[in-house]
C-alpha cells in the first residue's frame, strides 16, 4: 500500500536523525537558544501577552533555522552517498520517497518544539498568560515547520551538496520573510500581493494567539508545491538515468 511505504520511509528516516550527532547538537543549541529569547522577553516586557507574542516571534526564527540545517541532507546526502539511484530503482515511487522524508523531518521539528514547552508554561504561570495564544502559536510553528520544511526537500532534491541545499533553500526563507519588511514601501496592488507571500506576516496573526484559516491554507498550498516540486525532480532523474 502507498501509505504503508510512506511510513516505512519516514520510520528509518526518524531512526537515522535520532542516531545522528548534529540532530542533538543542533536540537540542544536551539534549546538554549530558546530558553534564552524566553528568559530576556520575560524580564523586558511585563505584559505575558506581549511576552508570549515575543517568545514565539523568536521561536518562529529558531524553526525556520533548523529546518534548513535538518532538511538540507534529506535527499542531497542520498545523492552523495550514491543510495538516491537505489531508492529509485526500488518499488518505491517519488512522492512516497518525498513525503516520507518530509514527514522524518517534520516530526523531529516537532520534537523540537515540544522541548520548548516548558518554556512557554513557565510564561503562562509566571503572568496568567493565556492558553488560546499558546495553542495559536505552536499551530502557526507547526504550518511554518511544514512549509520550510517541504521547501528544503524540493532545494535538497536539486543541489548538489547539503551546503548547496542549505544555501539555496535558505535564501528562499528570507526571500519570503523580506516581502514583509519592503512590501509597505511599494504601490498597490503590488504591495497587497507581496505582503500575502510573507511568511512573517503569515505568521504574526498566530503569535498575537489568532488562528486564522487562511494563514494554515497558505502554509499547507507552500507545502503541496514544493512537495510536489521535489518529486518531479526526483521522476525527471529516474527517467534520465534509464533513457
Amino acid at each position: 500500500m502507498p501509505i504503508r511505504q510512506i511510513f516505512i520511509i519516514t520510520g528509518k528516516e526518524t531512526v537515522i536523525f535520532y542516531s545522528l550527532r548534529s540532530s542533538w547538537v543542533i536540537l540542544a543549541a536551539i534549546t538554549m537558544l530558546n530558553g534564552l529569547a524566553g528568559w530576556w522577553a520575560l524580564h523586558q516586557e511585563p505584559v505575558v501577552n506581549r511576552a508570549l507574542q515575543m517568545i514565539f516571534y523568536f521561536f518562529s526564527g529558531t524553526t525556520m533555522i533548523s529546518s534548513v540545517l535538518y532538511g538540507m541532507r534529506a535527499i542531497a546526502e542520498e545523492k552523495n552517498t550514491g543510495t538516491l539511484e537505489l531508492l529509485l530503482t526500488s518499488p518505491i515511487s517519488e512522492y512516497q520517497i518525498v513525503l516520507g522524508k518530509f514527514f522524518a523531518n517534520l516530526g523531529f521539528l516537532s520534537a523540537q518544539l515540544l522541548v520548548s514547552l516548558p518554556i512557554v508554561f513557565f510564561a503562562i504561570q509566571y503572568g496568567n498568560g493565556s492558553i488560546g495564544q499558546v495553542i495559536a502559536g505552536y499551530i502557526g510553528l507547526m504550518v511554518l515547520a511544514g512549509g520550510c520544511t517541504s521547501l528544503m526537500m524540493f532545494y535538497s532534491s536539486i543541489a548538489p551538496s547539503q551546503i548547496f541545499a542549505a544555501a539555496l533553500g535558505g535564501a528562499n526563507i528570507v526571500i519570503f520573510l523580506l516581502m514583509g519588511f519592503f512590501s509597505p514601501y511599494l504601490s498597490p496592488p503590488l504591495k497587497n500581493i507581496i505582503r500575502e507571500f510573507s511568511f512573517y506576516v503569515r505568521f504574526s496573526d498566530f503569535e498575537k494567539g489568532a488562528i486564522v484559516i487562511r494563514h494554515i491554507i497558505f502554509f499547507l498550498s507552500i507545502c503541496i508545491l514544493y512537495l510536489y516540486s521535489a518529486s518531479m525532480v526526483l521522476t525527471s532523474r529516474y527517467w534520465s538515468k534509464n533513457r
